[in-house]
């Protein structure tokens, strides 16, 4: 309920306005001027018989013998009048001839006169005295009837009304002579000014006497007869700013009886519901909008509102006191204002607080920056510069603003940015340019004699100045940004590093030459050492006499043989980390791969209690890959697999294609397992998991490390789930792009070896 308080209180305030009186000169005005707008013709009924200038000329001066008013009214019967008014007084005598002479006529006439009354007040400068009423001599007033003469006047003196005809007063002369029947001013009504004078038909009084009229100017005509001539004073101001002489008015009057045009004022309750509603309506709808627009909409209310009362007031005999109205929207209006007002004028403080704190809050970031900022204008002239920039650059801090840094950076267009690419983007409607990071080296540092190493980003932006209302234009000015950040130790760092990784690399090569070289020289007499063992072993050449000789001669074969498939790996994975290990690719059956591995891995448990099966899918198409890896990945996995394996337990090899149609290749047992954090280090070359159990087991810990390198080198993945005491799974997913569905082998066994390995062969396929 509070925000409709401020529309109930202008309404009430208004209201007491239209009670006070305060708004009526306003509504009088209004009227005034919608007469103005205005126009309408007289019925032609009526003719006003002036006493004009030429008149007093023609008939010697004012007062006139009354035997002229006799002879006047008998010529205008003469002529056809049906009716004669006057508006000059009779209440003094005038010579008693001539008076029974005015008298006689208007015995002649039947009554068709009217004698004007006037009321006046009894003490002559006082608005509040009684009022007296001036009647014609009891003379004329017996063959006549009388007909109040006076004119409304307000408090501007302005005659806009005639007085009621309620019984207090007497008749009007305009009710008499538009013969009004009912009594239906039982109030003060307002007389119709937009009828037009100049079309109220006018004759010379002098013109009457001598004959000079057309009769039927009179004829059937009603006339009043009054002065109009300015020497005789009876004028008065009227609405549409006119000064008309007393017929006039009274001509006006009984016009605005005969059309129906008697003006009243509207109902003080249908203005005050009005102005109610309006009160309300635009101060929810001016909240609503913004206060130009608001003003636009008031406006247009207004002239709507005045444009309605011109209808009204054209149409029917009503003034729209429309005053009350346009108070309320007004007002109405200027209280939106000023709350707008207030309320910009919140958001204005709260902004400038906001900008001063924000200020400040720049100001503190940029002091505390780490990085150097610098702010020229567009002369590379200082404007702001933070303590970390004076300290990068070398400068005294006190000095820097006012400054200029030619000679310490480059400035925009320098060659230093011409190759760099820039950014363009729109930062509050300016456009700013951003050149990307450079590095400069600057004056080596006095300390450690090393050059100063910043990177230096420079930013191009137009500030605006201030609003130009004449030109509705923000002028402008161009400020360059520089960022500088001091990387000598980063870049410092970073050539140490490029050192001890080339030096890191140097050395793994290095490493890898010397395995794969001493490999090779190791495979010669290890050769020659498995061959002669295996000859005294199996005593081709002669018994060997001892027994024991004949083992120890086997156990140097199977160590040789050992060590051999130790240097086998060794070299492989130098192979591997030197990238000098080229796949040989084939076409081949992966299920029969995999049961050949299957077979060696049973002999090699045969006398061991312990099982090895071999599952294969028989949906696996040929695949195209290195045949020789394929079968080292299955053998080390069924290998590893045997060592971890708890007597009695079971070895599985599972081929198949999974869910997403790849070649699987799944070696599962139920070993002894490993921890799970244990498992991302399987993979690395040497690595044991303990040296007991490795010791406990054999292997030089390079069977997983060239299984990971040998699936890497096919695309594939390498999955290890396994957990202590549960045993352990590892999966082989190798791409689906290896497939070759449809693919048939060649009548020896072999595959077709025209493929890449990098997707179909139209020869395969």
């Amino acid at each position: 309920m509070k925000k409709w308080l401020l529309p109930i209180a202008i309404f009430l305030a208004v209201g007491s306005l239209i009670f006070g009186g305060l708004l009526k000169p306003i509504d009088r005005a209004l009227t005034d001027l919608r007469f103005r707008v205005l126009e309408r013709e007289a019925s032609q009924t009526l003719v006003v018989v002036k006493v004009d200038s030429p008149s007093l000329q023609a008939l010697n001066g004012w007062p006139w013998p009354r035997e002229y008013h006799g002879a006047l009214v008998d010529q205008l019967l003469a002529a056809g009048a049906t009716q004669i008014a006057f508006t000059i007084e009779f209440s003094a005598s005038s010579t008693p001839s001539s008076d029974a002479a005015f008298a006689a006529a208007l015995e002649r006439s039947n009554g068709t006169v009217i004698l004007p009354s006037f009321l006046r007040e009894s003490v002559p400068g006082e608005p509040n005295s009684e009022r007296v009423e001036i009647n014609p001599l009891e003379l004329f007033g017996q063959f006549t009837t009388q007909g109040n003469a006076n004119i409304g006047t307000g408090q501007d003196s302005v005659g806009r009304s005639q007085l009621p005809s309620d019984g207090l007063y007497p008749t009007s002369m305009a009710v008499m002579l538009a013969a009004i029947d009912r009594p239906v001013f039982n109030g003060e009504y307002f007389i119709d000014f937009s009828i037009d004078t100049d079309s109220i038909p006018q004759i010379s009084y002098a013109d009457i006497l001598t004959g000079n009229f057309d009769v039927p100017d009179i004829a059937g005509k009603k006339i009043i007869v009054g002065a109009t001539a300015d020497e005789l004073g009876d004028r008065h101001a009227v609405p549409n700013g006119k000064i008309l002489p007393g017929p006039i008015l009274q001509a006006l009057a009984y016009e605005s009886l005969i059309q129906e045009r008697t003006i009243q004022e509207s109902d003080i309750v249908l203005t005050l519901s009005i102005a109610l509603i309006l009160s309300l309506l635009f101060h929810w709808y001016f909240r609503a909008i913004s206060w130009q627009r608001a003003a636009i909409v008031g406006f247009f209310s207004l002239a709507l509102i005045q444009g309605l009362a011109v209808i009204v007031q054209a149409t029917l005999p009503t003034s729209l006191n429309t005053a009350a109205w346009m108070a309320v929207i007004i007002l109405i209006f200027a209280a939106e204002l000023i709350r707008e007002i207030e309320t910009q004028a919140v958001e204005i403080i709260h902004e400038k607080m906001v900008n001063t704190n924000r200020a400040v809050m720049i100001n503190s970031v940029f002091e505390g920056s780490f990085e150097g900022i610098v702010v020229t204008d567009a002369d590379g002239k200082i404007e702001f510069a933070n303590a970390s920039a004076a300290e990068i650059l070398g400068l005294d801090p006190g000095q820097m603003t006012g400054s200029s840094l030619d000679g310490i950076l480059p400035q925009p267009g320098n060659p230093i940015f011409a190759d760099e690419p820039k950014a363009i983007q729109e930062v509050d409607n300016h456009v700013t340019s951003h050149h990307v990071p450079v590095e400069l080296e600057l004056a080596p540092d006095t300390d450690t004699d090393h050059p100063v190493v910043v990177e230096l980003i420079l930013s191009e932006s137009q500030l605006p100045e201030r609003a130009s209302n004449a030109r509705k234009t923000t002028p402008s000015r161009q400020i360059n940004v520089y960022k500088l950040r001091d990387i000598t130790e980063r870049k410092q760092t970073e050539k140490a590093i490029k050192e001890a990784t080339i030096q890191a690399l140097e050395a793994n090569r290095a490493k890898s030459e010397f395995l794969a070289n001493m490999s090779h020289e190791l495979r010669t007499p290890l050769n020659a050492i498995i061959g002669f063992s295996e000859i005294i072993g199996t005593e081709q050449l002669g018994p060997v006499g001892t027994q024991k000789y004949t083992e120890y001669a086997n156990d140097i074969e199977s160590s040789g043989h050992h060590l051999l498939a130790v240097i086998n790996d060794i070299l492989d994975i130098s192979k591997v980390e030197s990238g000098t290990y080229r796949l040989s690719e084939e076409l081949f059956d992966l299920g029969q791969i995999l049961m050949t591995c299957q077979q060696i891995i049973a002999g090699t448990i045969a006398n061991l209690p312990k099982k090895a099966t071999c599952v294969i899918d028989d949906n696996i198409p040929l695949i195209y890959a290195d045949p020789r890896l394929i079968r080292q990945i299955a053998i080390n996995l069924l290998s590893n697999a045997v060592k971890f394996t708890a007597p009695d337990g079971l070895i599985t090899l599972h081929a198949f294609l999974n869910k997403e149609g790849r070649p699987t290749i799944e070696v599962t047992d139920d070993g002894i397992g490993i921890e799970e954090h244990i498992i991302p280090e399987l993979t690395k070359p040497f690595y044991q998991v303990e040296g007991a159990l490795a010791r406990s087991h054999g292997g030089a810990g390079l069977g997983l490390a060239l299984v990971a390198s040998h699936v890497k080198m096919h695309d594939g993945t390498l999955d290890i789930q396994s957990s202590p005491n549960n045993g352990t799974k590892v999966t082989i997913n190798l791409p689906k792009s290896r497939l070759r569905p449809g693919a048939v082998l060649n009548a020896d066994g072999d595959g077709d070896r025209s493929g890449n390995g990098n997707g179909p062969v139209s020869a395969i396929a």
